[in-house]
């Protein structure tokens, strides 16, 4: 009864938008229609509710007894018929009881389908009447027909959008589909694929560039469509078709690769286990013995070696790829699972405070393998298209990852440990020396940081080792300045002629700084190396350098003037020992460090820190220069603090000799006891302190230094003698014959020659002053007439030609002096003043 009202009426058409006169009429048609259905619905109902039975019971059994017992033969057939009626009753019986529950429902529902019926026919009367008036109130030069025709074609447009959007819902249906069965059912999303491409190669094909409007027929749908939105549509199947395309090639191809994956990981173990048997058979993971003929063994391991290589191509494997090659693999599992069973275990080689143990192991182990690596293992993999493999690096690489795993593991109780931890780094920068001098290993361009980078990674470790070191350093250079042999020398044998005299604490201090350099010279990070040397060495530096200030300054406060007591002699050589020990010991340290500085290593060193400070300065500047400058400094002030100590004593010895102002002697004004060739008694004091302490400089200080000093030494007591001495006196010859005596003797070649080969050139104008007083007044014996004399220079002089003078001043030896000073010595003799009161 719901199929039929729902066929009989048409609930689609929305008739408020229409004309006024067209939508009354369809309204009132459609309503009509309703009305018809409606009360033919209820006429059925109440026809049902009345109907009742048309025979009574005694009718019924009287028509049956005539029908089927007609005679006494068909009596026979009574009880048969009994049983089956009594079964029939107790069937009906049954029924009898299901219908007396279903029929009470059914006619409950009947009810309430007519009731609703009812509602609904009066709803449909009121809009009958409403629809009455309005088609009253409607213009009359509308026509249905027009409006008809208008409807018409809005229906036939609402129906391709309809076909369209059901075309789209299909299409995004297939799509959906695709994408759910992408990951769980790889054949329904291929076979929604295939659905979703016909359906664009249908679209395809119709579109073929006719008239605006055209019939087709896609995915067994006949719509006439507009082309352009044809056009657009076929356009937006084909873009869904290719993306789901690329995705659908994508997933193939992960599940090719992954079933690639999955076969050669087979062969993999397969061959793996081939592999392992032929090994075994060489004896590995100990010392492989190489046959020199031909061996069943190393025959099954070139085999087996180069079916499980072949898994791995090397036109597949880029020069990156850090893993490593399965054959080399194999070989690993047996060492790598002895070195962790005796260094990572309870085991009791698996100590903390013998690193050295498991580096020792790791060395021999590639000693031991190195020949059977380099030889036919690297020709199998030169062979299978594997040269740019090291099979010894491989060999390294793979144990040196069970290295640095145990030392991950033991730096956080290596932590809590100080002096264990700086043995471990010390024996760790040992093993990754060992490893790049002897096995050649990080140089091919690997970028191995090396085993001790597992300290450095992490900042609080290497923060931590930095401390350490700090402390251990300075712990031994402090022990090396305290000590009571500090300041002897490091070479009992060092002589007076040497370039360096190093004292026992500058040589430890210099094997304090090279020991921190080597800790730090491996260290493959830029800012690690300059951590330590800032950190360590710089600090090292400056302390040694302020200890000295420290103990010169003590030393400076301590000395005693000559007229005090406690001022003797020997206590002020032992003070001026200790301080050429000082200035020696800096000067060694600054001598070392100026040879560190064309060493490669600090050289690249001091390029690297000039690039990231982007300093611009000296090209010959190096990593020590305000080092070695600061060193030099203390060693320059110490030489002056020397030529002063030393010039103040023999000045204070000097004071007899200086207030001697008459030197114009006869040889009868010699005391008895004196003789003209003989040193002054004045001047022996002071030539004394000279010979006191010019050996002592010389014991206690490089030859360099001593030159130094001796030359200033000279040159001050140089002044002295001219100012003080020269320019101050009034001589006669045997006056200036006697001081030429006391100078040449006593001075240059009683004092300094046994230091300077030709001291006169130390006193250049004490020595060209003595020249000039000792000049004959007259030619002496027989003359060339060439040698010059006292007359013949003031003539000279007297001439007022400076050229003529310069010349004959030379001609004696006179090249210091200046024209004035020459005429301030000539006027101190008696001969010159004689001429001068004969003028």
């Amino acid at each position: 009864m719901t199929a039929r009202r729902s066929s009989g009426r048409s609930p689609h058409f929305d008739i408020a938008g229409r004309g006024p006169l067209q939508g009354i009429v369809l309204g009132f048609i459609i309503i009509r229609a309703d009305i018809e259905v409606l009360e033919g619905e209820l006429e059925a109902c109440v026809l049902q509710a009345k109907r009742v039975p048309q025979m009574l019971p005694e009718e019924q059994v009287i028509l049956l007894l005539n029908t089927q017992y007609s005679t006494l033969a068909s009596l026979s057939n009574v009880a048969q018929y009994l049983k089956d009626k009594q079964g029939e009753r107790i069937l009906l019986e049954e029924q009898a009881l299901q219908k007396s529950e279903a029929v009470p429902r059914k006619i409950r529902n009947i009810i309430s389908q007519a009731k609703q019926t009812q509602d609904e026919l009066e709803k449909l009367r009121e809009r009958r009447l409403r629809l009455v008036e309005t088609l009253d109130r409607a213009p009359k030069n509308d026509t249905v027909i027009s409006y008809l025709i208008s409807v018409q074609t809005k229906l036939q447009r609402l129906k391709m959008a309809k076909q369209y959007i059901d075309l789209l819902i299909k299409v995004e249906s297939l799509s959906t589909r695709i994408e759910q069965d992408m990951d769980r059912n790889m054949k329904e999303s291929l076979a929604a694929y295939q659905e979703l491409w016909s359906l664009w190669a249908d679209l395809r094909d119709k579109d073929n560039g006719g008239p605006a409007l055209s019939s087709s027929q896609v995915a067994g749908m006949t719509f006439k469509v507009d082309m352009t939105s044809f056009e657009n549509l076929t356009a937006y199947i084909r873009q869904v078709t290719d993306g789901l395309h690329s995705r659908l090639r994508m997933k193939l191809a992960r599940f090719l690769s992954d079933l690639f994956d999955l076969l050669v990981h087979w062969l993999i173990y397969v061959d793996n286990r081939k592999l392992e048997q032929a090994l075994d058979t060489l004896g590995w993971p100990n010392a492989v013995k190489i046959p020199l003929g031909g061996n069943e063994g190393l025959a099954a391991f070139r085999e087996a070696f180069g079916e499980l290589i072949l898994l791995r191509s090397p036109h597949t494997a880029g020069d990156n790829d850090v893993h490593f090659l399965p054959p080399i693999e194999v070989m690993l599992q047996a060492p790598v699972l002895h070195f962790k069973y005796h260094f990572e275990g309870s085991r009791p080689t698996n100590r903390l405070d013998k690193p050295e143990w498991a580096f020792t192991r790791v060395l021999t182990s590639i000693r031991d393998h190195s020949a059977f690596l380099c030889g036919p293992v690297q020709e199998l993999l030169d062979d299978y298209g594997f040269r740019s493999h090291d099979a010894k690096n491989l060999f390294i690489e793979g144990m040196l990852i069970a290295v640095t795993h145990k030392l991950r593991v033991d730096a956080p109780k290596l932590l809590l440990e100080p002096l264990l931890l700086s043995h471990t780094i010390k024996e760790t920068l040992a093993f990754d020396n060992a490893l790049r001098e002897i096995h050649l290993y990080g140089d091919s361009g690997t970028g191995w940081k090396g085993c001790v980078s597992v300290f450095t990674e992490q900042p609080q470790w290497f923060q931590e080792w930095l401390s350490l070191e700090l402390a251990a350093a300075k712990g031994r250079f402090q022990e090396a300045i305290d000590a009571d042999e500090a300041w002897e020398w490091a070479d009992p044998n060092v002589s007076d002629l040497d370039e360096t005299k190093p004292t026992q604490s500058a040589e430890t201090f210099v094997n304090i700084l090279e020991a921190v350099t080597d800790r730090y010279k491996l260290l493959p990070e830029f800012l690690h190396r300059l951590a330590f040397f800032n950190e360590i060495q710089l600090p090292l530096l400056e302390d040694y350098l302020q200890d000295i200030r420290t103990a010169m300054k003590r030393q400076v406060n301590a000395f005693h003037p000559i007229n005090t007591p406690g001022a003797l002699l020997p206590s002020k050589t032992g003070r001026m020992q200790i301080i050429c020990r000082y200035a020696s010991s800096l000067h060694y340290i600054a001598t070392v460090l100026r040879e560190w500085t064309d060493q490669p290593f600090f050289v690249e060193f001091w390029e690297q820190l000039r690039k990231r400070t982007e300093e611009a300065g000296d090209e010959q500047a190096t990593l020590f220069d305000e080092v070695i400058s600061a060193y030099e400094s203390r060693v320059k002030r110490i030489e002056d603090i020397v030529v002063q100590d030393i010039i103040q004593e023999f000045g204070e010895y000097m004071w007899q000799y200086d207030r001697r102002r008459n030197w114009t002697l006869s040889p009868s004004s010699l005391p008895d006891d004196v003789h003209i060739e003989e040193i002054s008694p004045e001047f022996c004091a002071s030539l004394k302190v000279l010979s006191h302490f010019l050996p002592t400089i010389f014991e206690n200080l490089p030859s360099t230094i001593g030159q130094l000093i001796l030359r200033e030494l000279a040159s001050r007591i140089d002044e002295h003698l001219f100012t003080r001495i020269i320019l101050r006196s009034r001589f006669n010859r045997l006056g200036a014959r006697h001081l030429q005596v006391d100078i040449v003797q006593g001075l240059w070649n009683g004092v300094f020659r046994p230091w300077h080969r030709k001291p006169e050139v130390l006193f250049r104008r004490t020595s060209e002053a003595l020249k000039l007083l000792n000049l004959p007044v007259n030619p002496v014996g027989k003359s060339d007439g060439k040698s010059l004399t006292l007359l013949g220079l003031l003539d000279v002089l007297l001439e007022n030609d400076s050229k003529s003078v310069r010349s004959a001043l030379e001609g004696i030896g006179v090249f210091r002096l200046s024209l004035e000073e020459v005429q301030d010595v000539l006027n101190r003799t008696v001969e010159v003043e004689n001429i001068a009161n004969q003028l």
